[in-house]
């Protein structure tokens, strides 16, 4: 029989035991093993719908940041194209499809130890032994004028040229000739090469100038007249 609980509740026996005041306090049967496996099936199944779509969306991201695939197949045998910066990235596999292509392709780098060991896999790949590197560095005036005295007295031709070398994010050091280094070698560098190559440029036509540049560049901003003396942020600096 029931009893009287604690303020005037009456209490039911509850089959099996205990009281009909608290059946949540009786364990009552649990999941089967089917529901457990169709449980865990049913988290795999998101997980790896989660996963398709991530991945997919990495896809997409790299296409966009990639900017298209050349599929063209032209040849350029007796060509010569010079290319800054091509012992790493993006010139390095320029250096590649051009040289692939037929090209002469000189490599003008700063690091001359790693600019032979890209121009050495370069040549095995390709097949093209007539891939040479010569020393350039962006931030130095002198660097630049050198290098432009050089190869106008030892190259016949110059086809194509592309200004791709470039730095970012940098501290802030200024250059032997007093200028910003990001300013000096994405730049300044490669406005006094291009303007120093022009007559062997002109004497090559049709030819072209080809120059990389950053999608950063749409984060940059309007600077003041006198920004560099006082940029203390690297990536400010470089937009």
């Amino acid at each position: 029989m029931g009893g009287a609980a604690p303020g005037g509740f009456l209490v039911l026996p509850w089959p099996g035991g205990g009281s009909s005041s608290d059946p949540e306090t009786e364990p009552g049967p649990g999941p089967g093993p089917g529901l457990e496996e169709e449980g865990r099936g049913g988290l795999l199944l998101r997980a790896g719908a989660l996963l398709g779509v991530a991945l997919i969306c990495l896809a997409v991201l790299r296409k966009w940041i990639a900017g298209g695939v050349c599929r063209c197949s032209v040849r350029l045998d007796g060509k010569t194209v010079l290319i800054t910066g091509a012992n790493t990235g993006i010139g390095k596999e320029t250096s590649r499809d051009l040289a692939r292509r037929g090209a002469r392709v000189v490599m003008a780098c700063r690091d001359l130890t790693r600019a032979e060991q890209a121009a050495e896999e370069i040549r095995q790949s390709t097949g093209n032994g007539n891939v040479v590197i010569r020393h350039l560095d962006l931030a130095s005036v002198y660097s630049v004028k050198q290098f432009a005295k050089d190869f106008l007295d030892s190259e016949d031709r110059l086809d194509i040229l592309i200004n791709n070398a470039g730095v970012m994010m940098c501290p802030r050091w200024l250059t032997e000739d007093g200028f910003e280094t990001q300013l000096a070698v994405n730049h300044l560098g490669h406005f006094l090469l291009t303007n120093l190559l022009l007559p062997k440029l002109k004497s090559s036509s049709p030819s072209r100038v080809v120059t990389v540049s950053s999608i950063a560049h749409r984060g940059g901003t309007t600077p003041d007249p006198c920004p560099l003396s006082s940029v203390l942020c690297p990536l400010s600096s470089f937009l």
